[in-house]
């Protein structure tokens, strides 16, 4: 497996590496931002409460089928290129306005309990899309720490934040050096200062 990064932090050392098994965006079971998808090269089912029942996702089969969820939710159509891997977008501009290798193939909704205003929604919204783009492209990472050549501790999933996992991992490294001995104020502040990204 490739290291991303490698750096030694307090007599331990620290890698981010790809996640090779990563969980989909979707595996959060959020019910108040979430996508569907219907297309054969992209499909996202999930299952969860509507209006006390239970369903099973898609019934968004077609846009048709997206009046069920107009009082509940906003709605915004789901494009995709689907050309050497799948990219989403929630408009059609740049390669998603291609007629042959990009369509609908689904719709993010965002609960209107959640944000009232649907341009409060929009960002979030962006957001998932974002994120679902970063998982489809394999930008998914982890970290292990090793000490000794020893694995002391490891956490996958960060998804689209390389960064993020570098600082979640010093954070660590941090926290398993003040269990052994508290680190003095000052350096407990200069550490703060070091490990931001």
């Amino acid at each position: 497996m490739e290291t991303l990064h490698s750096e030694r932090r307090f007599g331990h050392r620290i890698e981010i590496l790809p996640d090779l098994s990563p969980s989909s965006p979707d595996k959060n079971d959020d019910s108040a931002l979430f996508l569907v998808g219907w297309h054969r090269d992209f499909t996202v089912t999930r299952e969860m409460q509507l209006d006390g029942q239970k369903i099973i996702h898609p019934p968004l089969k077609q846009p048709e089928d997206i009046e069920q969820w107009e009082e509940t939710h906003w709605y915004w159509n789901l494009y995709a290129y689907i050309h050497s891997g799948v990219a989403l977008s929630l408009g059609r501009t740049g390669q998603f306005s291609d007629p042959w290798d990009s369509c609908q193939v689904g719709y993010v909704l965002g609960s209107k309990e959640e944000w009232p205003d649907d341009d409060d929604a929009i960002p979030a919204a962006q957001a998932l899309v974002d994120e679902w783009n970063a998982y489809l492209s394999g930008n998914v990472v982890g970290f292990e720490i090793h000490k000794d050549g020893e694995l002391v501790d490891s956490c996958w999933g960060f998804i689209g934040c390389q960064d993020f996992a570098l600082d979640e991992a010093r954070s660590e490294v941090d926290a398993i050096i003040q269990t052994q001995s508290p680190i003095p104020q000052d350096a407990a502040g200069a550490l703060r200062l070091v490990g931001g990204c």
